[in-house]
């Protein structure tokens, strides 16, 4: 469909007018990201009536970002101060976890479960971007020192089978969310305004 050989030399003779869009790069960042991570479990039996399973998994994350700090601004972002930024982003978790079943009677038992998860911010939002936008004093960036969003997962359950009823389950969460993460913008005022907010 396409000569490839013509679509080669029409890039070629077109490099020359080519223009980067600075614009762009605050949308932009490089990060490696480094996770090291290792479990424990262990069980415990106490006849048929109780079954407790328990563990934990530590995480340790090392992550390196990087990307802009702009207010390029007009076509191609070609007026403005831009220059780049870095950070890192270090942390220990431990997730620990608990299981315990209890059979009361044979196809009757009840389940409780206690763990400890996180919700990771989008690379984006925590890599050191900032973009300010000086035709109507608005900051967009990201906030390197945004916190995981820990949660606490609590479940209860009880079930029933056996041969003439077949299975049935009723079952119970609650959840204990904390450092949840939003979206914010904030507009400059002042010169102080842009010294109080660090960047």
């Amino acid at each position: 469909l396409f000569d490839r050989g013509i679509l080669k030399s029409w890039n070629e003779q077109q490099r020359p007018y080519y223009q980067f869009d600075r614009n762009t790069l605050a949308a932009s960042y490089t990060l490696q990201e480094a996770l090291t991570a290792g479990y424990i479990m262990t069980e415990f039996k106490l006849g048929s009536v109780l079954t407790l399973l328990t563990g934990a998994r530590f995480e340790h994350e090392n992550n390196w970002y990087t990307s802009v700090w702009t207010s390029a601004y007009e076509v191609y972002g070609r007026v403005g101060i831009q220059q780049d930024s870095t950070t890192t982003r270090r942390s220990d978790d431990w997730f620990p976890h608990l299981h315990l079943r209890v059979q009361v009677l044979e196809g009757l038992d009840f389940r409780v479960s206690v763990n400890r998860t996180i919700s990771r911010p989008d690379y984006y939002w925590i890599s050191p971007w900032t973009r300010l936008i000086t035709t109507n004093a608005i900051i967009n960036k990201g906030n390197p020192l945004l916190k995981d969003t820990k949660v606490w997962n609590y479940n209860v359950s009880a079930y029933v089978y056996n041969n003439w009823s077949g299975f049935f389950s009723v079952s119970g969460f609650y959840k204990d969310l904390r450092d949840i993460y939003y979206a914010k913008q904030s507009q400059v005022l002042k010169t102080e305004d842009i010294l109080a907010l660090g960047i």
